[in-house]
């Protein structure tokens, strides 16, 4: 797979499990052109991978082609 967007986990080979989470957002993503998908939304405290897990989609979604356009947009907030 080809990294379109870098990965903040630095060398993609260290993101590892997610395998549960990823399956389900990859269906996700599949039921996006037949309107099957509805709003999702990911929760967690940080550090937990939030971040490196749609960074992967996104790289996936953009590797796969398939008339899905991703799009990955970072806000940081104001200290």
């Amino acid at each position: 797979m080809k990294y379109y967007l870098e990965e903040r986990i630095g060398n993609p080979e260290l993101f590892t499990g997610r395998k549960k989470e990823l399956t389900f957002f990859l269906k996700w993503i599949r039921e996006i052109k037949e309107r099957k998908s509805k709003s999702t939304a990911i929760l967690a405290r940080r550090k937990m991978g939030k971040t490196a897990l749609l960074e992967r989609l996104y790289n996936i979604t953009f590797d796969y082609n398939n008339g899905i356009v991703p799009y990955f947009i970072s806000v940081s907030p104001k200290s």
